[in-house]
């Protein structure tokens, strides 16, 4: 089913009631009408910007990955490339081999 633009959709209106002024007709029209402004206005006025919200979400989610690792155990700073060990920290992760992993 294809979406209309504005015009297409009144004009199928239109098509559909002819002439016809009765009553059910004319409530049918007006309810159409208040219908399709309604979405029109908040597609364009009143709701959100879909795009930025998108990249808001995704800059969040980016920001709590990148957390998840420069704030760990491993002591990690950022940009720095590797570990930057506090001297007065008594942190010292143990050595892991490959033999311990299958084990």
């Amino acid at each position: 089913m294809p979406v209309l633009n504005r015009d297409d959709f009144f004009n199928s209106l239109h098509e559909r009631i002819g002439t016809d002024t009765s009553e059910e007709a004319i409530q049918f029209l007006e309810n159409m009408t208040d219908t399709y402004n309604d979405m029109e206005n908040r597609i364009n006025n009143g709701g959100e910007d879909w795009e930025q919200r998108y990249h808001d979400l995704d800059n969040a989610w980016r920001e709590r990955y990148r957390h998840r690792f420069y704030d760990s155990d491993s002591r990690y700073v950022p940009g720095s490339g590797s570990p930057d060990p506090d001297p007065q920290d008594d942190y010292h992760p143990e050595e892991v081999t490959v033999d311990d992993l299958f084990s």
